[in-house]
């Protein structure tokens, strides 16, 4: 002779709820408020068989067909408890993640202001060396690309044109 079980889902906790850690002490602190345990993997509320539970990152039951009324009571009486449990718990994760983003956006708006930082030191680092070239160049010359660079900055094309007298620089202004 056979027989056929129905299995029936129950859950307890919904995936990603809590950290695991929490989920599981908030679960065992509904376990005791609810008279219940867990042997071989069997849930047990008032010394009657539940069903099987899986605790992953969620904490499902598979239900056992028999005495359905009784399941249907202990299950809920467990998920009720776990959810007002897990309330406080809930709020103080949600809490450490807002902490937890606001110190991350922190430090990636004081990383923004350390890479404009450097940006400007390597800017500086570059002009310095455009001066220290310059000053190994003749006065005249030196003057003329200073000139030249200041203009092309403000967005002026500069031509250079040696006359008899020494330079001559035109400046044409760029339109786009």
């Amino acid at each position: 002779m056979s027989s056929i079980v129905n299995l029936d889902l129950v859950s307890i906790s919904a995936k990603n709820l809590l950290p695991k850690d929490i989920m599981i002490k908030v679960f065992n602190d509904s376990l005791l408020k609810c008279n219940g345990v867990i042997k071989n993997n069997v849930l047990v509320i008032n010394g009657f068989s539940i069903g099987k539970i899986s605790i992953t990152d969620r904490i499902v039951l598979s239900t056992y067909s028999e005495n359905v009324h009784n399941i249907e009571r202990y299950t809920k009486v467990l998920r009720d408890t776990f959810t007002k449990l897990s309330e406080l718990e809930f709020k103080n994760y949600q809490y450490y993640l807002k902490q937890q983003k606001l110190l991350i956006e922190k430090e990636a708006e004081a990383n923004l202001e350390l890479k404009k930082h450097l940006e400007e030191i390597s800017k500086k680092e570059i002009e310095a060396t455009k001066a220290y070239e310059r000053q190994h160049l003749p006065s005249c010359e030196a003057i003329v690309e200073e000139l030249k660079e200041a203009a092309e900055n403000q967005g002026y094309d500069v031509s250079q044109i040696e006359t008899k007298n020494g330079v001559q620089l035109q400046f044409v202004r760029r339109v786009y």
